[in-house]
């Protein structure tokens, strides 16, 4: 688990009145810092500080960093642009030239400075700068005329403000309204940093009605999520059970006679396994043995048995089965549909029952299971162009050419490519080549409707996931084939 340090600062009562006195910034830095206690940081919180104490607070924290991975700052105040510089504020700023305003202030250079570890070394991988600024009271806090200049973060490093370059920072109630964003948004589970900053801009734009506009400046490497909610890939389960080949059960224990009729090929000794499943001690068994029971009924409803499907269609609503159990269960279910008895990715996914796997995943109880099975597709992610979990939806470009006209007048066509971002991704069956137009098709042909359904099949993705363009938006009449044997992928498998 990653070592994280935050250090929260919110200034309300400012002495002088240049810099009238605010409302919610000691509220806001108060919340944040509970928040994100709440997401395994160490905090630092700070209240009205004068110059002295606020530089101060700023070399504490710097001398604090070397211990840490991912280091925060946070200041709620009046701070805004002077000289091409951002200042945050202390309190007992008085009037006085731009010179004086400089040397009272926190500059955020300071800031950047000191995670980047000019002065103190450190060994931080992701930086994280959330200034709550910029406004005028008594609605706002900060300058009369102007917000904070322009700045680029440096590799590692994200900078949020609360407002885009000219405007000013909105309270109301008892939270500045980025703030109230903030919270709402910053533990949402297992969404990358700069994603949840998104979905706080669109918050905030909403609740301002568009008269304050959030910006972010980022050089971030790789994803930093505040709510991992994640299981480790191999905390729980041992590595005979993910590659489950010669996994060993003693059948004569309650869970090896499940397991035992489950691995049979007939349907009515699979389904005599379900109503046993209700009778098995759980805790005497272990997270591995529940997580390869999880394969086993995945695999047995995959063949057909239909009180097996049944038992997959209702796993929500099984009372008798705890909450810790049907994790290990649902973890072992998607694994199966991804992975082979060898802990290999399968050629093609188990995906008859994918859909009912891929709710089951959306629900928010489940969200552990949804982070287990994304954390080990992510390494995967050239064959897979959706992992569960994933906010972003597949636009495809579909080049197909017409190779026959019926006599009602529906027309034929046959796929050429399949653009993802801009890059084919239509392969053959084994992923070594792509498909051009000599490759064999079939003689069926399916509607656009369908070939979307038989698309997200493949990708193990929610047909809703999935949008289509074509160059001609007349398709009424359309019919497609498909060819007998293809894959969509990033790129084609390389043979040693």
């Amino acid at each position: 688990m990653k070592k994280q340090l935050a250090l929260c600062i919110g200034n309300d009562n400012y002495l002088y009145s240049c810099l009238p006195k605010l409302r919610c910034a000691i509220n806001d830095a108060t919340s944040v810092a509970q928040k994100l206690e709440s997401l395994n940081y160490e905090v630092l919180l700070y209240k009205d500080l004068d110059r002295e104490k606020l530089h101060k607070a700023i070399d504490d924290f710097e001398s604090r960093l070397p211990q840490y991975e991912v280091a925060l700052f946070y200041f709620a105040g009046h701070g805004f642009e002077c000289n091409g510089k951002n200042l945050l504020m202390p309190i007992d700023v008085a009037e006085g030239d731009n010179g004086y305003r400089e040397w009272m202030a926190l500059t955020l250079d300071t800031v950047i400075s000191a995670l980047e570890g000019k002065n103190v070394f450190n060994h931080l991988t992701t930086k994280i700068i959330i200034l709550d600024a910029c406004r005028q009271n008594p609605d706002a806090r900060g300058n009369q005329v102007k917000g904070f200049a322009p700045v680029f973060a440096p590799s590692g490093t994200i900078i949020a403000f609360s407002t885009s370059p000219g405007q000013l920072s909105l309270e109301a109630g008892n939270h500045g309204l980025y703030t109230k964003a903030l919270l709402a948004s910053i533990d949402t589970p297992r969404i990358p940093v700069e994603n949840m900053f998104k979905h706080v801009r669109e918050i905030l734009i909403a609740d301002s009605r568009g008269k304050q506009i959030s910006w972010e400046h980022t050089s971030l490497i790789g994803n930093y999520y505040f709510n991992e909610d994640r299981i480790d890939a191999f905390a729980f389960y041992s590595a005979e059970a993910l590659a489950d080949r010669t996994y060993y059960f003693n059948p004569n224990t309650q869970i090896g006679k499940v397991v035992e009729k489950l691995k049979s090929y007939y349907f009515n000794t699979q389904n005599e396994a379900i109503p046993l499943i209700k009778t098995i001690n759980f805790s005497s068994v272990s997270a591995s043995d529940l997580f390869v029971l999880g394969r086993n009924i995945y695999q047995a409803a995959d063949g057909g048995a239909w009180t097996v499907i049944n038992f997959i269609k209702t796993f929500s609503n099984q009372t008798t089965i705890s909450h810790d159990v049907k994790i290990h269960l649902l973890n072992g279910m998607a694994y199966e549909i991804y992975f082979n008895s060898y802990g290999v990715l399968r050629e093609r996914p188990k995906n008859s029952l994918f859909l009912e796997i891929l709710k089951l995943l959306e629900d928010e109880h489940f969200q552990k299971s949804k982070n287990f099975i994304a954390e080990k597709l992510r390494d995967e992610s050239d064959l897979f162009l959706y992992i569960p979990g994933s906010e972003e939806r597949i636009e495809l470009h579909i080049q197909c050419v017409q190779i026959d006209t019926m006599e009602n007048g529906d027309k034929i066509f046959k796929f050429q490519k399949i653009y993802y971002q801009a890059k084919n991704i239509l392969y053959t069956g084994d992923g070594t080549e792509e498909i051009d137009s000599n490759y064999a098709f079939w003689a069926t042909t399916y509607s656009l409707p369908e070939i979307k359904r038989i698309l997200a099949e493949r990708m193990v993705a929610p047909p809703d996931m999935i949008i289509f363009t074509l160059e001609d938006e007349n398709l009424d009449n359309y019919y497609f084939t498909l060819p007998e044997d293809f894959s969509l992928r990033y790129k084609k498998v390389e043979i040693d």
